[in-house]
């Protein structure tokens, strides 16, 4: 499963080149980050409150930036147990957090600088 992070205008995406795809867990993790809830699988940010949005992200960044051990990654790990399927949750790599937020940042420029919300489900 995953979550998408996408800028829109009423019923109509804008340019789905910027949109942002990432697995449940990570979507999680990047929206605890910028404060928002962990059952907020499905949301988003109307155009007037993006400005908001934004400086979430420039405050995450400088934090991250401050503090790297703030986005340390996590390792690979495998559970399993004979005669039971064998679960990998493959971790994320350091910085993934500043990576996903700058992304997150640009993309709510994008739809703020076009009238358009942030919404991601």
């Amino acid at each position: 499963m995953s979550v998408s992070f996408f800028a829109r205008k009423g019923n109509q995406l804008l340019n789905k080149d910027n949109d942002i795809n990432l697995s449940n867990r990570n979507a999680m993790i990047v929206l605890q980050t910028l404060s928002f809830r962990p059952d907020e699988y499905c949301g988003g940010v109307k155009n007037d409150e993006l400005e908001n949005f934004i400086l979430r992200c420039d405050l995450a960044l400088q934090l991250i930036k401050a503090e790297p051990s703030l986005d340390p990654g996590m390792p690979t790990t495998t559970y399993s147990e004979p005669g039971k399927m064998t679960m990998i949750d493959f971790g994320l790599p350091a910085g993934y957090l500043q990576e996903r937020i700058t992304q997150l940042r640009d993309l709510a420029c994008f739809a703020y600088k076009h009238g358009a919300e942030l919404s991601w489900g």
